[in-house]
């Protein structure tokens, strides 16, 4: 599969975009980044990815936003376009299912849970920082903003995602190896 240009929407970004967009660059590393809503550039590109109102893996269309979701996790989770692009392309960035299901866990789950609104934790007093809210603050203040500020913030958002991923990844699949060394 040749994947040259890629949609996500524009303005405000969200983890579950930015974790998409992050997975998918590691995996087309030359691939264009279009943000935007407009239908034209919607339908120049290769894949669409949280736009568009359609879940259709066989067109490359990753959205969930549209009525009836894009279905959930055998635990109830939803997903949002993280887990989608998780689901469909991360088994090419591990070497194993174990690992994938894992990184899904460990990391996918929990920003899909917030963008579709849950909080999956319930402490009385506080709150943990989460990777979503990190990313949140990578977002402009709208009072002064310009798309190049969104943009802007948006992509130095999928460079820190691409380096979480990888380095999780990394130490997952370095655990599997030495486990396989003593069994």
């Amino acid at each position: 599969m040749e994947i040259r240009k890629i949609c996500t929407h524009s303005g405000t970004f969200h983890a579950d975009e930015v974790t998409a967009i992050a997975i998918l660059k590691l995996i087309f590393k030359d691939a264009e980044i279009i943000r935007s809503r407009i239908q034209e550039d919607l339908e120049s590109s290769d894949m669409r990815v949280d736009v568009g109102m359609k879940y259709a893996p066989e067109d490359n269309d990753f959205d969930h936003h549209q009525k009836e979701g894009a279905g959930k996790r055998k635990n109830l989770i939803s997903y949002a376009s993280a887990g989608l692009i998780w689901k469909h392309f991360g088994d090419k960035l591990v070497s194993s299912p174990e690992i994938h299901e894992k990184i899904d866990k460990k990391i996918i789950q929990t920003i899909d849970a917030i963008d579709v609104g849950y909080k999956p934790y319930t402490f009385k007093e506080t709150e943990p920082y989460t990777i979503s809210h990190i990313i949140q603050s990578f977002n402009p203040l709208r009072s002064k903003a310009t798309k190049e500020d969104y943009d802007s913030g948006f992509f130095k958002a999928v460079d820190l995602v691409k380096d979480i991923l990888q380095n999780e990844i990394s130490v997952l699949e370095e655990a599997d190896s030495c486990k396989q060394i003593i069994l």
